[in-house]
């Protein structure tokens, strides 16, 4: 025993001084920072993706990450739109400004992919008119037909068929409801949940 006597605690030490006392190199635990990176993952926007680290606590290492813009990044894009009664004037907006940006991203990226969802509110009471005829037509204090509230409908999965979303768009309709804040987290949360 190279301790002769000495404290356990003497067994950790630096590699020289447990040598110096008699210990043999075979039976040294040598506890080494190590980072291993795998170069053969390559073309993608961050450089290195696979990397193993092993450390001793309270060891530190440093590894250089490189993040780079991908030319013509892909993109995935969700339309998640508000058609009550009092966004008219944005859902004709979004009929012409949303074709026009969906147009303009096709400068940017080769990999464009379009999705569409609606919402209005709960249809319940006491978010909707509960009347059968404002129901059906919730916006015929207007003398216009209107489509039935709903909570959140998923019109249009992800494409990259941009005539087909297009078309999409532009027939969307308005709806009607009786309270001012609409169910736009509910919405979010159920495209988010439906992976859409």
């Amino acid at each position: 025993d190279f301790l002769n006597g000495a404290a356990s605690g003497r067994r950790c030490d630096l590699p020289e001084n447990l040598l110096a006392r008699g210990c043999e190199v075979e039976v040294m635990e040598r506890w080494e920072t190590r980072v291993e990176v795998n170069t053969t993952v390559s073309g993608t926007q961050v450089s290195p993706r696979d990397i193993s680290v092993t450390l001793r606590p309270g060891s530190e290492a440093s590894i250089v990450v490189e993040v780079k813009q991908l030319h013509r990044y892909p993109v995935d894009l969700y339309y998640l739109v508000d058609v009550s009664a009092s966004m008219q004037e944005n859902l004709d907006h979004l009929k012409t400004v949303g074709v026009a940006l969906t147009l303009r991203m096709t400068e940017h990226t080769s990999d464009l992919w379009l999705g569409f969802g609606s919402f209005v509110d709960k249809p319940v009471s006491p978010y909707i008119n509960v009347h059968p005829s404002k129901i059906s037509n919730p916006c015929s204090d207007y003398e216009i037909r209107c489509r039935p509230a709903h909570g959140f409908h998923h019109v249009l999965s992800m494409t990259g068929n941009m005539s087909e979303f297009t078309r999409v768009i532009k027939r969307q309709r308005i709806s009607g409801n009786m309270d001012t804040p609409e169910g736009g987290l509910d919405a979010m949360l159920q495209a988010a949940v439906c992976q859409v």
